[in-house]
């Protein structure tokens, strides 16, 4: 599709460099998926080649997104929200983990022993899986779960 949108063709691979950098990248993945395994099988080597080393250069195209932050501050500021979100919530999740803990310890000391909650109760992992999903979603997915 960039291909296309060049008017001058030749001109257009020769100017983009990020168009060649993706050229080359579709033609790595297109020799090792469909002609690397035909000339392995052809030879009889059982085994490939290592192409890990060259698989880390598709990680070179997140370097477009720092081109992209430049010309969007919004999305920057964004990511900023987010990551100073990303605290709160975190401590929120704790929290949540750790008050499921103390009210599952508190219900299976509770309810230890009691033959009718034994499925919802009977060890301290189901109780605080019982508090979480029952207690803590309230959407009846609990009755999914178990």
């Amino acid at each position: 599709v960039r291909f296309l949108a060049f008017k001058n063709k030749r001109q257009g691979f020769m100017v983009d460099w990020w168009f060649r950098f993706d050229s080359l990248l579709a033609l790595m993945s297109v020799v090792e998926t469909w002609f690397l395994p035909q000339v392995l099988l052809l030879i009889g080597s059982g085994s490939s080649l290592p192409m890990g080393p060259l698989r880390l250069l598709r990680l070179a195209r997140l370097a477009r997104m720092v081109r992209l932050l430049r010309y969007l501050p919004e999305l920057v500021t964004m990511i900023k929200g987010m990551m100073v979100a990303t605290r709160a919530v975190g401590s929120s999740l704790i929290l949540l983990a750790l008050m499921t803990y103390v009210f599952a310890i508190i219900t299976f000391m509770i309810l230890d022993g009691e033959a009718d909650v034994e499925h919802y109760f009977g060890t301290l992992s189901l109780s605080m899986w019982t508090l979480l999903i029952d207690g803590c979603l309230m959407d009846s997915i609990g009755t999914l779960t178990r």
